[in-house]
């Protein structure tokens, strides 16, 4: 399968657009741990205060959205989330940005997943936007036969009233682990956001997370499953039949 991105291992990176704008800062390259032929996957959680469809562009650091991979809700306020993705040369440093087409906060989550096949690009599925019930990562059907893959589960919240206190998103769907969270991107205010992801190796031509737990009381969410693809099985040797030779005298 391929492995799971950890805080712990440099792996997985978050940070945040505390103040609304429309350029949004990655966290550095040169903090993950990357390598040649590793996948690196970008994601972005963005609070907009009216509706747009295409929300991002001009993806740095040679990243390339995947197919599907900006989707932006259609109501006020709205969230948006963008997915995009790079195979690592293993020589990438420093930060590198994405553009909005609103002025928003933003949550990051930056990854680098090893193991994954070396040419088949990463699929997404997204949730629409829901203003009462917890992040749902939809069901995705990679186009891909082979069954082992890893599944990434993503959560986005927006904080839309300032009644109460906001908790945000605080636990994975059922059989998902290595859960891991941003900081609320704007503090306690209208407009802060929030990302969280987790993982799921599996065996599985298709798969549906599952939803999260959150606080929707004050909030707008957002969700997406991505699949990455496991790297081709590697065939076994031919079996060696033993053979007796008889010699003669």
């Amino acid at each position: 399968f391929p492995t799971i991105p950890t805080a712990g291992a440099s792996t997985l990176l978050f940070t945040e657009t505390a103040a609304a704008g429309t350029t949004h800062t990655f966290p550095s390259l040169t903090t993950l741990d990357n390598a040649s032929g590793d996948l690196l996957i970008a994601v972005i959680v963005l609070y907009q205060a009216s509706a747009t469809g295409n929300a991002f562009s001009s993806w740095g650091a040679g990243f390339t959205e995947f197919p599907g991979g900006d989707s932006s809700s259609a109501t006020d306020p709205s969230i948006a989330m963008g997915c995009a993705y790079l195979f690592s040369a293993g020589t990438e440093t420093g930060t590198f940005t994405v553009t909005s087409s609103i002025s928003g906060r933003a949550a990051m989550c930056l990854m680098s997943v090893k193991a994954a096949h070396l040419s088949t690009v990463p699929e997404v599925a997204f949730s629409g936007p829901t203003t009462t019930t917890a992040q749902d990562p939809p069901n995705i059907d990679p186009s891909w036969v082979q069954g082992d893959s890893l599944y990434i589960a993503v959560a986005g919240g927006g904080q839309t009233s300032l009644t109460g206190s906001w908790g945000g998103i605080t636990s994975a769907p059922a059989s998902y682990g290595d859960y891991a969270e941003s900081a609320i991107a704007g503090g306690d205010a209208i407009g802060a956001c929030q990302i969280a992801v987790a993982f799921r190796q599996l065996n599985a031509d298709a798969e549906n997370p599952g939803s999260c737990t959150t606080d929707t009381s004050p909030e707008i969410e957002r969700a997406a499953t991505i699949a990455v693809r496991a790297p081709l099985g590697i065939s076994p040797a031919p079996a060696v039949t033993a053979v007796t030779v008889a010699f003669g005298n």
